[in-house]
């Protein structure tokens, strides 16, 4: 491979010497997979409100098993979900191909096409696809435990309902989370595959630069260990990364922070 992208930059080389590929945290790609997240759980909520509020209502001697019957119907529903995490896979995938292709200026994923990362994606697929499942069980786990709980309370139905629009807005809370450190994750495997599929060895830690970075003595996290804003800067191997915790830059739980490489053209 390294012969090939040789050829493919040698009319580049007395232009540049050096590229820099900063790998771009996918916002947009985020904010897509959050959307659909957040679909589903609509949809849920949705079927709640047109079939198990009216239910609440009605305090006859059927109704906590026509309840029992309306959350076993929303449980087998799970399986419906029209959240596709292979098209976000792809989504990103196909981000860092483009984000390459620009760094370098040929398209060089087309002309070397060695770079395999069905093995990470058919891995993220199956790990979001059991990620989702439980989002949506614990959602109407919530739901049951609501109205149970109420009806042993003696609550009202519009104070069971106050209790439903809560956990709805825990699980819709809960979506973002699931976004943020689904694809930062990804987007992270994905870059250490794709980097060291042309040869880069080492990268440089780039946080985000805010007060959600952590360690950053005037954010939100300062006393986060280990501290993301220390190592913002500093050159890690792929090989032995940057610590036991949080090896790689997007591997930590709602991690945003990214990779950072220069290739020298003139050891290519």
């Amino acid at each position: 491979m390294m012969i090939l992208l040789d050829s493919l930059l040698a009319n580049r080389r007395r232009r540049r010497k050096k590229v820099r590929i900063k790998s771009r945290y996918p916002r947009k790609i985020e904010r897509k997979y959050q959307a659909m997240l957040r679909r589903e759980i609509k949809r849920l909520n949705d079927e709640i409100k047109k079939r198990l509020i009216p239910l609440l209502k009605t305090r006859n001697d059927t109704v906590e098993d026509d309840i029992n019957a309306v959350i076993l119907q929303l449980e087998d529903s799970i399986t419906n979900s029209n959240v596709n995490p292979d098209e976000i896979a792809r989504a990103v995938q196909n981000d860092k191909i483009d984000e390459l292709t620009k760094a370098i200026g040929v398209d060089l994923f087309a002309k070397t096409a060695g770079i395999d990362f069905s093995e990470i994606v058919k891995v993220w697929i199956a790990q979001n696809t059991r990620i989702i499942t439980k989002m949506s069980r614990d959602y109407i786990e919530r739901v049951a435990a609501s109205v149970n709980n109420g009806f042993v309370e003696g609550l009202r139905h519009e104070e069971i309902a106050v209790q439903i629009r809560k956990a709805t807005g825990i699980t819709w809370r809960k979506a973002g989370l699931i976004a943020r450190n689904e694809i930062g994750n990804l987007n992270a495997q994905i870059t250490k595959k794709r980097n060291e599929g042309i040869g880069i060895k080492e990268y440089k830690w780039r946080t985000s630069h805010d007060e959600r970075v952590r360690g950053n003595p005037s954010g939100l996290y300062p006393n986060a260990n280990p501290s993301h804003y220390a190592r913002d800067g500093k050159t890690y191997s792929y090989k032995k990364g940057a610590g036991a915790r949080d090896r790689h830059p997007g591997l930590g739980i709602q991690c945003r922070c990214t990779m950072e490489s220069i290739i020298d053209l003139t050891k290519i």
